[in-house]
């Protein structure tokens, strides 16, 4: 996969061109039981009405709820890149078992499929435990 090169434009340099109503929105990650992201949505769809709306996750019940309501613009199914070992606790626990908790390269993997389908010149990527 070729990966293009990316920018960061800030909204207040942005030029007269951009319509902050022209955004795709990228919202990535998993489900979480305490966080409705459909209320997320709803407020995003209120301040942002013509924004394109992307869920992107490897959070198959998500995905499967998500398909079923038809609240998304588009809906990109990631595949599960797995965990990496700690780095801030011991790697190994008490009984010798690995720890793994740390899911950078699933942010990395959900975040970028994401963008990548993403119609808009702007991009506004939050995490599905986010409200704006």
């Amino acid at each position: 996969m070729i990966i293009p090169q990316c920018s960061l434009i800030l909204f207040y340099k942005l030029p007269m061109e951009y319509s902050m109503n022209k955004i795709s929105i990228v919202i990535a990650g998993p489900a979480y039981r305490e966080f409705d992201i459909y209320y997320s949505i709803k407020l995003l769809r209120t301040h942002f009405p013509e924004s394109e709306i992307i869920l992107s996750s490897n959070d198959h019940l998500l995905l499967t709820h998500a398909n079923r309501l038809g609240v998304f613009d588009k809906i990109v199914t990631v595949e599960n890149s797995g965990e990496l070992p700690s780095l801030k606790f011991e790697s190994v626990s008490d009984r010798g078992q690995p720890i793994v908790c740390n899911n950078i390269n699933k942010q990395i993997k959900t975040s970028l499929h994401g963008i990548l389908e993403a119609s808009h010149d702007l991009v506004l990527k939050i995490r599905t435990d986010q409200i704006l």
